[in-house]
This record gives C-alpha cells, structure tokens and sequence, in this order.
C-alpha cells in the first residue's frame, strides 16, 4: 500500500504547528534557557563605555536588570 504525498499534507501542517506552539510554551512557560543569560561582573562599567560611545541604532542586548542604565537622560 503507498500513501503519496499529496495524503499526507494535512498530518504534515498539522504536526509542523504543534511542534511550533509546543516549542514557544517551553521557551515562555518554563523558561528554559533563562540561564543562559547572565550578567557581567563589571556591567556597570562595560554599560557606562557603551553609552559614552554613542552607538548608532541598532539592536544591543543587555540584561534587564541593567536597563535602567540604557535609558537616556537628555
């Protein structure tokens, strides 16, 4: 018995997005890889030199505990 492809699409689609949703309530629920975002030891320092340096747009990932230090007082 062979079951051609065309059979099979909806499984396919269908497996594809639980996959997808499973996988965005283990990163979001549970947090997983929350320990993988550490602070520096010298953060401060390191946030002070990037904000003297006048970066251009963009994207720059800090910790959040250091987010108050990227705000601009101007």
């Amino acid at each position: 018995m062979t079951i051609s492809l065309m059979q099979l699409w909806m499984p396919i689609i269908l497996g594809t997005f639980l996959a997808w949703i499973s996988s965005a309530l283990i990163h979001m629920v549970i947090k997983y890889h929350n320990s993988d975002y550490q602070g520096l030891s010298n953060e401060a320092e390191v946030m002070a030199a990037v904000k003297n340096g006048s970066p251009k747009l963009g994207i720059h990932t800090f910790t959040a505990r250091s987010f108050s230090l990227t705000t601009n007082s101007a």
